[in-house]
């Protein structure tokens, strides 16, 4: 990761709201692994970009996934895990953009791609769509190993609305036996 310049001794302000903002267990709770989620805050603490480090974070995950496949191939598992932290590190990478650039709308759709990608493999989710008169909305279902749910709870989306930011929580209702609807 690249480092800002050692004669620069001031983080930039984004970089410096960001460490405010995300600590580890927030960044835990956005479905950052803890291992990346301390390599970003170490990274961004020593000068370097956030959307930078967060980004070359998931290339180098992209790499090891790559090397991994060729060497010993991956077994679903991890093959899933490595595109649900891919996907939580690119939408992490956006988090301190405020303007809906064309960077970060095609950030949010690669990482929407890897996200369901992943979550094709687990029989426990469902893709959703709801047709409105606002237009389409999507969510995730996450359904409990039960036969019979308990029941079914709503949760809408993260910080800029997206369902993927609460996966974990999501996981966590179903772990207790109901239904999470997860909606972006």
């Amino acid at each position: 990761i690249n480092r800002k310049n050692d004669t620069d001794p001031v983080i930039g302000s984004l970089e410096a709201a960001a460490l405010r903002q995300f600590g580890l267990l927030r960044l835990m709770a956005y479905g950052i692994e803890p291992g990346d989620a301390t390599r970003l805050l170490e990274a961004v603490a020593d000068g370097a970009p956030w959307e930078e480090s967060a980004l070359e974070l998931e290339v180098q995950l992209y790499r090891r996934q790559e090397e991994t496949a060729l060497s010993q191939g991956l077994s679903p598992a991890a093959e899933q895990e490595y595109l649900t932290r891919r996907s939580a590190l690119l939408r992490i990478s956006q988090a301190m953009e405020v303007l809906n650039t064309e960077t970060r709308i095609r950030t949010y759709l690669e990482a929407a791609a890897l996200f369901s990608r992943a979550k094709a493999m687990d029989k426990r989710y469902r893709s959703r769509t709801i047709e409105s008169s606002e237009g389409t909305l999507h969510a995730w279902e996450i359904w409990p190993t039960e036969e019979i749910p308990r029941g079914v709870v709503l949760v809408l989306g993260g910080v800029d609305g997206w369902s993927m930011d609460w996966d974990g929580l999501g996981q966590q209702i179903a772990h207790e036996g109901y239904i999470a609807v997860v909606l972006d």
